[in-house]
């Protein structure tokens, strides 16, 4: 498994100089490449490592060992790096202990996962708690899950060290994930991840879903000294019923996971303003630019997104136009944004069963086939909230589906349109998606031998034909006399 760890140090000139006897001219750059571990000047390698210095006024080492021991012996405060990059084939678990130790205060930690089907699949539950520490969901929003899922790996594995995380930027990206935090020392904040984490409770048949936090956390005012002060305590549950109150269906657990922003705003902002000048170019710019400014217009308090084709195929009725369901729910006074998970998907603070609201709303007038309502469907139990009339008999909100909001088009563009900015990639090609997992050996048939053990066993099958068989009288060598 191969890791990439970057750092970026800076240090004072005249003292390069003067240790190093060099001009003044220096390279603050240490990067590791995959399969390779760095060390600063100030820590030697371990003998078992390979290592090698690119230039005597360059600080650039590149080190081929144990990226977890390396990590390890970087933990203390004049080794570590600013920034670590975690790029495993797999899963990023095993790393996460020593990479929160090996980042500097305020440096960043990028990680990346490719086990998506255990992080957004339904099959593996067991196996996603014993790496991450939490459950999946089997949900439209599993992608979403999975971040959380990841984010809160990484914010146990800090909390630890009295180190918490801050997300930067957190991206689900075609078949794999992709998050960058900054990690602190600051153990007033520590307390505050049992308010930012939680169980999901999800309904089995419509995907409805109730937070219960793991802690509470108060924030008031000191009126002589204008500071916030936290007051922590137990969350209070369980947030539900044991049956879903819109369809009826049982719940299941999700979780533990990170109920946080998943984006910092300035930092996108940053990025976007990066590939804006021009001084680094890259060949994806366009995708870059089109999933950093969605996700820097996502909604940072509101959890999980839902599709409109897929809430309609609940309902078992036909699917509204992705604008009238935003300018919907804008009307009612909800907040609305996109979601860089899935294309056409819809994120707003409104619960989910508002938002079932709104569909039932859509039926008035676009009504379902009756033949289609199945007993025990999801459909059955969701339209058994509206009267033979047609009305809704328990709407939380009625909704406007035909008069269109002003900030209906910003949302559905983006407000950064004007740069032409690729939304959601499209596949390559055809079928396209992650290769058949590399083996680790080959079958001994297939195998090719070296010339020294092909001579070797060629001569011990000759000298078994030789050697005479017990029980086998050897018959005379022919005689070579004329």
């Amino acid at each position: 498994m191969h890791m990439d760890v970057q750092q970026l140090e800076e240090a004072d000139t005249d003292a390069e100089s003067n240790r190093d006897g060099s001009n003044g001219h220096k390279c603050d750059n240490k990067v590791q490449n995959p399969g390779e571990s760095t060390s600063s000047q100030n820590a030697t390698a371990p003998s078992s490592s390979a290592t090698m210095q690119i230039h005597p006024d360059c600080k650039v080492h590149a080190n081929e060992a144990d990226a977890i021991s390396l990590m390890y012996q970087h933990r203390e405060l004049p080794k570590r790096f600013d920034l670590v990059d975690l790029d495993p084939y797999g899963t990023a678990a095993p790393f996460l202990d020593a990479a929160v130790q090996a980042v500097t205060d305020g440096g960043l930690l990028c990680v990346t996962c490719t086990d998506l089907a255990v992080l957004a699949g339904h099959n593996y539950p067991e196996k996603c708690f014993s790496l991450y520490g939490g459950v999946s969901i089997k949900a439209e929003y599993s992608h979403e899950v999975a971040l959380r899922l990841v984010l809160h790996a990484i914010s146990m594995a800090a909390g630890r060290y009295v180190r918490f995380v801050e997300p930067m930027l957190s991206l689900s990206i075609d078949f794999y994930l992709r998050v960058f935090v900054r990690v602190w020392s600051r153990p007033e904040t520590v307390k505050q991840n049992a308010s930012k984490t939680g169980l999901v409770y999800t309904c089995s048949k419509c995907s409805n879903y109730h937070i219960q936090h793991m802690g509470k956390c108060t924030a008031t005012e000191n009126a002589k000294t204008g500071l916030t002060m936290y007051k922590f305590g137990s969350a209070s549950g369980p947030p539900t019923d044991t049956r879903c109150a819109e369809c009826g269906g049982t719940f299941h657990v999700g979780g533990p996971m990170w109920l946080g922003p998943l984006h910092n705003a300035m930092f996108c902002d940053e990025l976007l303003s990066t590939l804006d000048s021009g001084r680094h170019p890259v060949h994806t710019e366009a995708r870059i630019r089109g999933m950093v400014s969605t996700a820097r217009d996502e909604l940072d308090d509101a959890l999980f997104y839902f599709h409109p084709a897929k809430v309609a195929g609940l309902f078992h009725c036909a699917s509204p136009a992705f604008a009238p369901v935003v300018h919907a729910l804008l009307n009612a006074g909800y907040k609305v944004s996109r979601s860089h998970c899935i294309p056409g998907s819809v994120k707003t603070n409104a619960s989910r069963g508002q938002v079932y609201d709104l569909y039932r709303t859509w039926i008035r007038t676009n009504p379902v086939n009756p033949e289609r309502l199945k007993d025990g469907s999801a459909a059955k139990g969701l339209l058994a909230h509206v009267r033979d009339d047609g009305s809704p008999a328990t709407l939380h909100c009625d909704f406007d589906l035909e008069t269109e909001h002003p900030d209906t088009q910003a949302i559905i563009t983006g407000t950064r349109s004007e740069n032409k900015a690729v939304r959601y990639q499209m596949n390559p090609q055809a079928n396209w998606g992650p290769g058949t997992a590399a083996k680790g050996h080959r079958k001994r048939t297939h195998r090719s031998l070296a010339p020294e053990e092909t001579a070797r066993r060629t001569e011990a099958w000759r000298k078994q034909r030789e050697a005479p068989q017990e029980g086998y009288e050897q018959p005379p060598a022919p005689s070579t006399e004329p």
